[in-house]
């Protein structure tokens, strides 16, 4: 499986919860809380890139669990 590139615009969405999903990875849901404060604080756009990074690699290193199958799907639909 394949994640969009940090550079995807879906991943903005994502990490500042625009998507407002309750994913099944646990992980991803406290990940994101921390992601939310942490841009709440420093909206700008170096600490927005840390955050899809973050989250991305959360996501990359856990591709192989169903849940975080499932909830790529629920971000991306078919394109991962």
């Amino acid at each position: 499986m394949n994640l969009p590139p940090h550079t995807d615009p879906r991943w903005p969405a994502v990490v500042t919860r625009q998507v407002k999903h309750r994913f099944e990875f646990l992980a991803l849901n406290l990940v994101l809380t921390g992601t939310v404060l942490s841009l709440q604080r420093d909206p700008g756009p170096a600490n927005l890139e840390e955050a899809v990074a973050r989250v991305r690699s959360l996501l990359d290193r856990n591709a192989h669990l169903q849940s975080v199958q499932r909830d790529l799907a629920l971000i991306f639909g078919g394109d991962t």
